[in-house]
C-alpha cells in the first residue's frame, strides 16, 4: 500500500521537493505526510504485484491445513494490518535518511527486499539474536513469527493473536525521524 514514499535524490535535487509543497525550507510542515513527496503512480507493475499476493495468499489460505477459527482468522488480519504499518515505517525511515544524503539508500533493500527472504524460512533457524532483533529492533517477528504459532498451534496464548498489534507502534519513531529529517532538511541548492 505503501510503496515508494520515499524522496529520491533525484527528486530533492531537482527542488521538487520544495515545488509540491510550495514553500520554502524554513517554512516546511513538519508533519506533512510522507506520501506527498512521490505522488503514488498507479503502475501495472504494482497493481499485478497486488493481484498476485491475494491470489497467492487465498491458495495458501485453502491450501495449508489448518482449521480456521475466528481467533485465527482475527490473528491473520491482525498480521497484515501489523505488516502495513511496519513497512510503512521503514519506507518512512528510507524518506527520513534521503534528506541527509540525497542519493538512494540500498542498505534499505537489506530491511524491505530482505524482508521476504527472510520470512520464507522459520525464524528458528536464524538464532535467539535475530529473533530479538526482528522483535524489539525492525519488528518482523511481531508479524510473522509469534502469530504464526498460535495459528498452527505451536502455542496456544491468546495473547500472539494480538502481538501483530505491537507492530503498529514501529509507526512512531519512524515517524519521529521522518519529521527529524524534514525540520533539518537543508536545500539541494539550484
Amino acid at each position: 500500500f505503501r510503496e515508494k514514499i520515499e524522496p529520491s535524490g533525484k527528486h530533492l535535487r531537482q527542488g521538487k521537493f520544495q515545488k509540491q509543497h510550495g514553500k520554502t525550507e524554513q517554512h516546511l510542515d513538519v508533519g506533512e505526510p510522507a506520501h506527498r513527496l512521490n505522488p503514488p503512480e498507479h503502475k501495472i507493475n504494482s497493481e499485478s504485484r497486488m493481484l498476485q499476493a491475494v491470489v497467492m495468499f487465498c491458495y495458501g489460505v485453502s491450501q495449508c491445513g489448518v482449521e480456521w477459527n475466528f481467533l485465527k482468522i482475527t490473528a491473520v488480519i491482525f498480521m497484515l494490518i501489523g505488516g502495513c504499518a511496519v513497512f510503512s515505517g521503514l519506507f518512512l525511515i528510507h524518506a527520513a535518511l534521503c534528506f541527509f544524503t540525497l542519493e538512494g539508500l540500498e542498505f534499505m533493500n537489506i530491511l524491505t527486499d530482505g524482508a521476504r527472504e527472510y520470512g520464507k524460512y522459520p525464524v528458528s533457524i536464524y538464532g535467539k539474536k535475530t529473533l530479538l532483533v526482528t522483535t524489539f529492533l525492525i519488528p518482523y517477528a511481531l508479524i510473522q513469527y509469534y502469530p504464526l504459532l498460535y495459528i498452527l498451534d505451536r502455542d496456544s496464548s491468546l495473547f500472539l493473536v494480538f502481538v501483530p498489534l505491537l507492530a503498529v507502534w514501529f509507526l512512531l519513531p519512524s515517524y519521529a525521524l521522518w519529521r527529524f529529517g524534514v525540520r533539518h532538511y537543508q536545500s539541494s541548492g539550484s
